[in-house]
């Protein structure tokens, strides 16, 4: 199961989420990634 992936933000000087991106949601699942992950739309997951 992969994780969140979080990044430093050095502007705001806080963690921040980078979502899944479309390239990434041909290959890997909902179901492979921690629940709440975020994804970058429009995707291949919109459809499910």
């Amino acid at each position: 199961m992969l994780t969140r992936a979080l990044f430093w933000d050095r502007e705001e000087e806080i963690w921040d989420e980078m979502p899944i991106c479309q390239v990434c949601q041909t290959y890997l699942t909902p179901e492979g990634i921690e629940p709440g992950a975020w994804y970058m739309h429009p995707g291949e997951w919109d459809n499910r």
